[in-house]
């Protein structure tokens, strides 16, 4: 059986909304209304909060008929998610390649190498690291034997 998926939107509890302070009235700028507008004021209130608990009530249904539905759907997927799968399994390397071959993977991999400057760009957008002529990886960084002056330097004074 399919494991049980929660609503993206919890259910909606009742929040019981505290009574107006007391002492306010005389410090509010309704203060000199009269008596017959505070009521109505009151009024309209209560009636505001039993539509909300309204509104509560059918969202907390909602959430729990759309949790019912999810669940209903996911069950009858499973048979096409597995078959998926036994598909998948006969395909080598099904998952590195789909990796691989994603179009945001080449941005991650430059976003990696953030803060250096890096020239040879075009070469680097179609894989995910670059093989430098010794035939070893670089992966953005500087090869020791650079700092020796034997082929690192042929990439410095050209700026085209």
């Amino acid at each position: 059986m399919a494991p049980k998926r929660q609503s993206p939107l919890p259910p909606q509890k009742k929040k019981p909304r505290p009574p107006p302070a007391q002492g306010l009235e005389e410090t509010s700028a309704s203060a000199g209304l009269p008596k017959k507008g505070e009521k109505e004021q009151q009024e309209a209130i209560e009636h505001i909060d039993e539509v909300q608990n309204e509104i509560d009530r059918l969202n907390e249904q909602a959430s729990e008929e759309i949790l019912k539905v999810e669940q209903k759907y996911n069950k009858l997927r499973q048979p096409f998610f597995q078959k998926r799968s036994e598909l998948i399994a006969k395909i080598p390397n099904f998952w590195v390649t789909t990796f691989v071959n994603h179009p945001q993977v080449p941005d991650m991999d430059d976003e990696e190498g953030e803060g250096e400057e890096d020239d040879d760009d075009d070469e680097e957008e179609e894989g995910l690291e670059d093989i430098d002529e010794e035939g070893d990886e670089d992966e953005g960084e500087e090869d020791e034997d650079d700092d020796e002056g034997e082929e690192g330097e042929e990439d410095e004074g050209e700026d085209d």
